[in-house]
């Protein structure tokens, strides 16, 4: 065909821990459903990150742009427990950063969002952008030197290969992930009283609290739960992005993307979109060069927002006289 067989990427410059070049033998239907399952991949990370943002958006009407770096500080947290100081066993680590990383999305909350509440949303949204600076800044004094660091991987590192389609075990794992994730949020969110007020919170925040719902307390869980999702994304990023302080900046980008496109007000949405991000992403870089995915993901969302201001499954807000 004349192509070069580069590395699957995530479309976002980070690395996705996809296959090395495959070479011009590689069958070309077995070289698309390998970049397609990789997409699939790493676009369930957006997907992940997406539905942590939307979680609070729908929730407390804000968008929250220090996700990604809540993530990367959960990560530093899982490292310095298992790789850097107390050599702990990953799956320990992993359950103590995520305690900790939840506590830390609910401190923000009560800290940095609930006082003066009652502000504008540009308010609101630039006092996010100034958490996202400050855990920056923390990060980076912490352990800014020496960065990148190697992160200890979740899942095996090695691949499957049926009928010469590359499938990373880690992929594997995301899926799994992401499942488990889905069906306990499912069952939270229908079952459990706080995920039944919290749900009613997301979808009519007013009737929640013209009932008289503990808005506070349930907020503060909102952001704690996000937190929790981010610091699941970060461990599941870190092995092949390698830890730094500034590792999902990218993939915070997409994943606001992906939340966009899907819709701002829907949880299925977000993991639709982020999806379809990681898909168009990856194919792009296979078959392109290093700025078409850039290119094509930004212009599916201005097509999107085009055609769909509010997103593909989202709806516009009801205003009642």
């Amino acid at each position: 065909m004349g192509r070069s067989r580069t590395n699957s990427t995530t479309g976002s410059g980070a690395r996705s821990g996809a296959p090395e070049p495959f070479g011009k033998a590689v069958p070309e239907v077995a070289f698309f459903l390998t970049a397609l399952i990789s997409g699939i991949g790493v676009g369930l990370l957006y997907g992940l990150l997406a539905f942590a943002v939307v979680l609070l958006y729908k929730s407390t009407g804000v968008a929250n742009f220090a996700q990604g770096n809540l993530a990367t500080l959960g990560a530093f947290f899982v490292w310095v427990f298992v790789a850097h100081d107390h050599k702990w066993p990953l799956w320990s680590g992993i359950l103590l950063g995520l305690v900790l990383t939840a506590g830390c999305g609910a401190v923000m909350y009560l800290v940095i969002m609930r006082p003066n509440s009652g502000a504008d949303e540009l308010n609101l949204a630039s006092r996010t952008l100034a958490a996202y600076l400050l855990i920056f800044a923390i990060v980076n004094d912490i352990w800014g030197i020496g960065q990148p660091f190697p992160f200890p991987n979740v899942f095996p590192s090695h691949a499957i290969k049926p009928g010469g389609v590359f499938i990373p075990l880690g992929i594997v794992g995301i899926l799994f992930v992401a499942i488990v994730l889905t069906v306990g949020f499912w069952a939270f969110f229908r079952y459990s009283n706080t995920g039944l007020l919290l749900r009613g919170l997301a979808e009519r925040p007013d009737i929640a609290r013209n009932l008289g719902a503990r808005t506070g307390v349930l907020s503060t869980w909102a952001w704690g739960i996000s937190g929790g999702v981010s610091l699941i994304v970060g461990v599941l990023v870190a092995p092949s992005a390698a830890l730094s302080s500034g590792m999902m900046n990218q993939y915070l980008i997409f994943a606001f993307v992906g939340a966009i496109i899907g819709g701002m007000t829907t949880l299925v949405g977000a993991y639709v979109g982020g999806i379809g991000v990681g898909i168009i992403g990856n194919i792009a870089a296979q078959y392109g060069n290093v700025s078409l995915p850039n290119v094509l993901v930004f212009a599916v969302l201005l097509l999107v927002l085009f055609l769909r201001p509010h997103g593909i499954f989202g709806k516009a807000p009801v205003e009642r006289l």
